[in-house]
């Protein structure tokens, strides 16, 4: 069985109910978290889980509500000693110069030290596949900032059958249906509401509406959809913002709130 928590589920400014959105994704022994932003202590912290316990990182991009909370996530390990077994920190070539970067500004001893830390560089150009134990993890690049690289996650857990894909932060992107095709979760980010931001073209942010949302969940033909990083306006409104996904998706529409837990 596969646990998904919503550690976090808001977007860059986490006001309110909402922390910057990360996931919590374990099967068996084996703990994902994906996105490191801010508050990453206190999410794991919040849900009975520390960074020490934590087997693989993904970063979607290099962003600082994905990313800021990285130094303290590895000083945590370091403190923990032998407490922390081997952890995996996978992105992007820039994401990952970016992590690496910004521990050597705020603790430059630090890095040196963590022999027990591997950095997997996932090109941002082209699909890409690599092995986890019994998990296969796959990358695809997404459009959000031309100065940014995002990549979207696939995981396909091979002792349950299940599959969950994140789309980081993005623009509608048809292509990544083929990528999400027949997953049972599709994480899909939702800054923006057509409903309650008529007047606003999603894009020109580079995130996505809760309508697109819907049209990718329903054309990859997923099981589960759920729409996270919402921006503060959508606050109050989660039955609008669901309602808007459920346009062109007839499918299981959850708005998770931080701590929410799912399984597949």
């Amino acid at each position: 069985m596969v646990r998904v928590t919503f550690i976090g589920t808001g977007s860059a400014f986490a006001v309110g109910r909402r922390t910057n959105i990360a996931l919590l994704v374990q099967e068996d022994d084996t703990s994902l978290v994906l996105e490191c932003g801010p508050t990453i202590l206190q999410q794991l912290d919040r849900v009975g889980a520390t960074a020490a316990q934590v087997d693989h990182l993904f970063i979607s991009h290099r962003h600082g509500d994905h990313i800021l909370g990285l130094p303290m996530f590895l000083l945590m390990r370091y403190m923990g000693g032998t407490s922390a077994g081997p952890l995996t920190i996978l992105g992007s070539e820039d994401t990952l110069q970016a992590g690496q970067e910004l521990t050597r500004i705020v603790y430059p001893e630090m890095l040196d030290r963590l022999g027990s830390v591997t950095w997997v560089d996932m090109p941002s150009d082209r699909p890409t596949r690599k092995e986890l134990g019994s998990i296969e993890l796959a990358t695809f690049p997404m459009p959000h900032s031309p100065e940014v690289s995002v990549l979207a996650l696939r995981l396909d857990f091979h002792k349950s059958g299940r599959s969950l894909v994140y789309t980081g932060d993005t623009t509608y992107h048809k292509d990544v249906v083929d990528f999400a095709a027949d997953c049972d979760l599709l994480v899909h980010e939702t800054n923006f509401s057509q409903t309650l931001h008529p007047d606003l073209t999603a894009s020109d942010y580079g995130h996505s509406t809760a309508h697109e949302a819907g049209l990718i969940a329903a054309q990859a033909c997923c099981r589960f959809l759920a729409l996270v990083h919402l921006s503060p306006t959508c606050d109050g409104h989660e039955d609008q913002v669901r309602a808007e996904a459920a346009q062109e998706f007839d499918g299981t529409i959850i708005i998770p709130t931080d701590g929410s837990t799912l399984y597949l």
